[in-house]
């Protein structure tokens, strides 16, 4: 009976790594993913994975420094986690298209 159980968990952990490493070649968190598909299973991560566009660089401008907000088309810093004119998100200076 144990060793099943160490069957199905060792199974269960390699699939909840390949769930969160195609999560990270989609540019997400890796370790979010993981934890994710640890605790709740793998099924449900692994839909969402499916599912979901990869996200892209900010298109730098001019000298580099600045990028343009996705939601405003305002010039921000590639470095810039929040938009300062509109107040949108960026996770990681990403963006879905």
């Amino acid at each position: 009976m144990a060793n099943c159980f160490s069957i199905f968990f060792t199974i269960n952990l390699v699939i909840s790594f390949f769930v969160a490493g195609a999560a990270d070649r989609k540019g997400r968190s890796f370790g979010g993913f993981l934890a994710l598909s640890i605790f709740i299973g793998w099924v449900i991560p692994l839909i969402v994975v499916l599912v979901m566009a990869p996200q892209q660089k900010l298109p730098p401008v001019e000298n580099g420094s600045q990028a343009k907000c996705p939601d405003c088309a305002e010039l921000i810093s590639t470095e810039a986690k929040v938009c300062k004119h509109c107040g949108k998100r960026l996770a990681d200076n990403t963006y879905e298209i």
